[in-house]
């Protein structure tokens, strides 16, 4: 679990993982959420990490480039609750399978509130839309329609920013059994710094390669 008080070390984890803008970054407001135009410092992050703050990313690089990505597997809101919740269960162990049976490694994430982020991580920056068009591939395939960060395939100009996706690891969130990344069983790891540092990247040569 989180500790209370965040490392340099977590900081470092956080960083080399979730790579993203450095002059934006997403912020959850008692009115919604919203963009912030600023440096993402280490303070932010640590006040993410001490649930003091809840930060968002954006996964666009400079070149229409990313190094992650994600599935977000939605719970039914018109189902009553249990089942709702064995859908989403049932939804996100589809997707996960078929990210593996196409060599994709992936790491899955009980959402703050409803359903489950299904994470993927790249070892070196890849272009937006290729990522997209493989993803949106692999849920039709699976008969799913999940929503798939980056939302765009490119940014339409100098100021455009896409849309951003809050970190894991909210320290409030994470109090709550949310934000956290959980086994093949659906249970929270005991150590998630631990479980974060053992990521493994997949190849950017392997996803292209289903393009």
């Amino acid at each position: 679990m989180p500790t209370s008080d965040a490392s340099a070390e977590q900081i470092k984890i956080i960083r080399s993982l979730f790579l993203g803008r450095e002059d934006a970054y997403g912020l959850e407001t008692p009115t919604g959420p919203i963009c912030k135009r600023e440096v993402l410092t280490d303070e932010l992050l640590i006040q993410h990490i001490e649930g003091k703050k809840r930060i968002g990313r954006y996964p666009i690089l400079k070149g229409d480039l990313v190094q992650w990505t994600v599935i977000d597997v939605d719970e039914d809101k018109y189902l009553p609750t249990e089942e709702a919740i064995r859908k989403s269960k049932e939804e996100a162990t589809k997707v996960y399978v078929a990210c593996l049976e196409n060599n994709l490694f992936c790491y899955l994430e009980k959402s703050k509130r409803r359903g489950f982020h299904i994470w993927i991580f790249f070892d070196e920056p890849i272009p937006a839309e290729k990522v997209r068009k493989i993803l949106l591939k692999i849920l039709k395939e699976v008969n799913l329609d999940c929503e798939v960060f980056p939302k765009q395939e490119s940014l339409s100009s100098n100021n455009g920013v896409g849309n951003f996706v809050y970190l894991p690891l909210h320290g409030l969130s994470a109090k709550n059994g949310g934000t956290l990344f959980l086994n093949s069983q659906f249970q929270p790891y005991p150590d998630q710094w631990k479980h974060l540092s053992g990521i493994h990247q997949t190849k950017a040569e392997n996803i292209l390669s289903l393009a």
